[in-house]
């Protein structure tokens, strides 16, 4: 129902603190296999900034039809390292967790 909305809506921004006023954004995986937004001169806008337990060749990442971004482990059957969903910006979409673990923290 979200993608009917004759507004197109932003609903999540990875590098909300630091925009690109510009088309010189790069979004890539890195050395480290994080996902990163980079500008025109390569500095580091924002990084998914997880722990990643695979070579950095063996990261991946996939938008999914409701809107969520995932990095994922190759290796490992498509275990979700970091996904967006877990980091709501200022709207909720369908299948968005609104329950958090008190003991880690985690949605």
């Amino acid at each position: 129902w979200y993608d009917k909305i004759p507004v197109q809506t932003v609903v999540w921004v990875a590098n909300r603190d630091a925009p690109i006023n510009d088309i010189s954004g790069v979004v890539s995986i890195s050395d480290n296999g994080n996902l990163v937004v980079t500008d025109g001169r390569n500095s580091l806008l924002w990084s998914t900034n997880v722990t990643v337990p695979v070579a950095p060749n063996d990261t991946w990442i996939q938008l999914m039809e409701n809107g969520n971004l995932r990095l994922q482990d190759n290796r490992n059957n498509g275990e979700i390292i970091w996904e967006s969903f877990k980091h709501p910006y200022s709207s909720m979409l369908p299948r968005m967790s609104l329950l958090i673990n008190s003991k880690t923290g985690e949605n």
